[in-house]
């Protein structure tokens, strides 16, 4: 079309096609991917967390691993399971505004400036929130550092104690201050095929949401039937939900929705198996802990010596599987 014809378009109808150049509604965030972008980001979160450390006087790493041994229990009441059926979008939106990204501000041991490293994490209650036991735990090598968990407007929250952790189910209940949460509700009544939803930021992706289904429950492969109460708690901890959500590392810790915005687990590990070298994975496995797990570990917050043993049951040595399984601060 010539420059002159177009000019003979009533502005209205050039007005009517207007929106959908920008693709998105006017309440959908667009996330920023430039590198530059996502640097700015995370130096603002981390001015914004010395800030917040210093006025809730966040325990540092030393006594972040100190308590990962000897956790500081204390009761909490879980909101109930929500029923009414949300639309996809509506999920999304909910989900976008649950999770938290949650790891360390921390020096590293050749510099001295902060860094942050986030993965993923949900409020249980007000002030408690959930995660990985591995993104607690997490491997990375610090001189100084404590806990912050951030939600989609940036509030950020520090680590004031650890309330639980078991690195058998891979989950860890934390105490933060410095933002207020919602807190969301878990469902432990889920089925095989149940729809899933899943909001996280998989290898720096920022804001990626995914539909999917819940593939099976299992017990892990470490589960040897060394307890044959299944219904004790020592059990529960090898209970796994395979989603086939999309994620990966950045993931670790982030919630699985149902249809009405409860949560069903978090994300834990992704494996590929199946393949040879240098070749594709036959199977990509998506492994989550259950919210029922973490339902088990909340009821025990009541019984500090339950916490304590549990905070130091030791993993189970498995096989390594035919690809390596990924867990570090998924």
């Amino acid at each position: 079309m010539s420059i002159s014809r177009l000019t003979c378009i009533p502005l209205f109808i050039l007005t009517a096609f207007a929106p959908s150049l920008f693709a998105q509604s006017a309440d959908t965030p667009i996330f920023e991917q430039n590198g530059a972008a996502i640097r700015k980001g995370q130096q603002e979160l981390v001015e914004k967390a010395l800030i917040v450390r210093d006025k809730v006087s966040a325990i540092t790493k030393a006594e972040i691993d100190k308590q990962m041994l000897e956790p500081q229990p204390e009761p909490i009441t879980l909101p109930p399971a929500l029923s009414e059926v949300m639309s996809t979008e509506d999920i999304a939106v909910h989900a976008r505004k649950s999770n938290l990204q949650v790891g360390y501000c921390y020096k590293c041991m050749n510099c001295d400036n902060w860094h942050i490293k986030l993965a993923g994490g949900y409020a249980i209650a007000p002030g408690v929130i959930a995660t990985c036991d591995h993104v607690l735990a997490t491997k990375t090598k610090m001189r100084d550092g404590f806990l912050v968990a951030v939600d989609h407007e940036g509030n950020v929250a520090c680590a004031v104690a650890i309330l639980a952790r078991s690195p058998v189910m891979d989950a860890a209940i934390i105490k933060v201050a410095g933002a207020e949460f919602p807190a969301v509700p878990l469902n432990f009544d889920v089925k095989q095929g149940s729809s899933s939803y899943c909001f996280s930021y998989p290898l720096n992706q920022q804001g990626y949401f995914s539909t999917g289904v819940i593939n099976r429950f299992f017990w892990d492969e470490t589960y040897q039937g060394q307890h044959e109460d299944k219904n004790s708690i020592d059990a529960m901890s090898y209970l796994r939900v395979n989603y086939s959500n999309d994620w990966a590392p950045g993931s670790s810790g982030s919630p699985l929705f149902d249809s009405a915005g409860n949560v069903t687990g978090h994300v834990s590990t992704i494996s590929g198996l199946g393949s040879g070298k240098g070749k594709a994975a036959l199977l990509v496995l998506h492994k989550g802990t259950a919210a029922r797990c973490v339902q088990r570990l909340a009821a025990s917050l009541q019984n500090p010596d339950e916490i304590k043993r549990l905070a130091n049951m030791e993993v189970i040595e498995k096989r390594p599987p035919a690809r390596q399984e990924t867990t570090e601060d998924n």
